[in-house]
């Protein structure tokens, strides 16, 4: 249990925790991960067209980096504009990449403002982002149309796509870089085999993807790699 076993004590400690499997069925897999974060947080269903246990799978022709692809998964919280984020993310694998990409990242983000230059800081603690509209999200609250990474509400709201912003101005494109590499410098990498999961804190994790095997992008490459994830919001202790 999340409250009293190992599992808890390391989500506790580090923001997140890698769970083997203790059964080769994945319906009792997704059952036990339920139990592991019961006594602290319940599912939420987010994706609401979809099942609660979304499937995470590559869609060949997807760009690179965004879901989907197969590319590099930038470090991010989910729901990084919605009111209330998730609290916990869980991610089951239930197919590996066959070429052994695709590893999971995990970067701390409690107070890594502070890791920064002044400047880069003090720029970044004021710097509004716009968000894209979450039609169809559900238990997360409105959309915020503008947000900053820190908005006192215990989320660090980075998402790597911030770069992507082709209306940036210079200086904020060089503190984000320097964020970004601050980020992936304090980050673990873990690879899931089938029916392993990773239970991440959002208030305190980032999470991103490396690419997939070597063959991406290549003619009739492999593209089996299948997650499921599911969202749960934290229950009062």
């Amino acid at each position: 249990m999340a409250g009293s076993t190992p599992y808890g004590s390391r989500l506790r400690s580090a923001g997140w925790v890698h769970i083997a499997p203790r059964s080769s069925v994945l319906e009792e897999v997704l059952a036990d991960l339920d139990e592991v974060l019961a006594p602290v947080a319940s599912p939420i269903h987010v994706y609401t067209s979809l099942p609660t246990w979304k499937p995470l799978a590559i869609v060949p022709g997807r760009p690179p980096g965004r879901t989907g692809g197969a590319g590099f998964n930038s470090l991010h919280i989910d729901c990084v504009n919605s009111e209330f984020p998730p609290d916990y993310v869980v991610m089951t694998c239930v197919h590996p990449d066959p070429k052994g990409g695709g590893a999971s990242i995990l970067a701390p983000c409690v107070d890594r403002l502070g890791g920064l230059s002044q400047g880069s800081r003090t720029l970044l603690e004021k710097l509004e982002f716009e968000g894209p509209p979450g039609d169809g999200l559900g238990a997360v609250g409105g959309t915020l149309a503008n947000y900053r990474l820190d908005m006192g509400d215990g989320f660090f709201r980075y998402t790597g796509r911030h770069l992507d912003d082709d209306g940036l101005a210079f200086q904020a494109r060089q503190a984000l870089l320097e964020l970004d590499r601050v980020l992936l410098a304090g980050a673990h990498r873990v690879m899931l085999g089938p029916n392993e999961a990773l239970i991440v804190d959002q208030r305190r994790t980032l999470h991103g993807r490396l690419p997939l095997g070597n063959d991406v992008g290549q003619p009739g490459y492999d593209s089996s790699r299948l997650l499921v994830q599911r969202f749960y919001r934290a229950t009062a202790s």
